[in-house]
């Protein structure tokens, strides 16, 4: 455990992934991820210069205040670093997601093939959870479930009523 010697603190890290969510803005990834649920939500067709095929490990916003929360109330946490993350995914399986809800979501892709999900790109994707699962009984919420209350997000600024699952 990381210690502050002069204060007797204990740090605890959260490395999160992609963090997804209504408003993100950048880098480019993240404003993929959430303009691929945000544009449809209100209406707006999403089009994008990427094939959508690449991997990536998310976490929505509200993932991440969640466990932020846990570790800020637990007293000393049990390990020095947590990540967080849910399976891998892609653009298109967020895509698919958004069509269950929002049949009519224009989204479309591109050509341009990212590789992102490779160790060489610089982003991890591939993630263990374990530690948040063991020591706080803390998991992701489905991406079913993230992808509802991120469209309920875009629609309720822009004043559209939301969606029921």
């Amino acid at each position: 455990m990381l210690r502050n010697k002069k204060y007797k603190m204990n740090f605890t890290a959260l490395r999160p992934p992609i963090g997804y969510g209504h408003g993100g803005q950048k880098p480019n990834v993240i404003k993929w991820f959430s303009d691929i649920v945000s544009l449809p939500a209100t209406g707006k067709p999403c089009i994008m210069e990427v094939d959508g095929k690449s991997l990536h490990s998310l976490a929505s916003a509200d993932d991440v205040a969640a466990l932020i929360k846990i570790l800020i109330k637990f007293p000393s946490s049990p390990h020095t670093t947590y990540n967080i993350g849910g399976p891998t995914t892609t653009l298109r399986d967020v895509a698919e997601v958004v069509r269950r809800y929002i049949p009519a979501a224009m989204i479309e892709f591109g050509n341009e093939s990212l590789s992102l999900d490779s160790a060489r790109g610089g982003i991890p994707y591939r993630l263990s959870m374990d530690r948040a699962k063991e020591d706080f009984g803390f998991s992701c919420m489905p991406l079913e479930e993230a992808v509802l209350l991120h469209i309920n997000d875009a629609r309720q600024e822009a004043g559209l009523k939301p969606f029921t699952d």
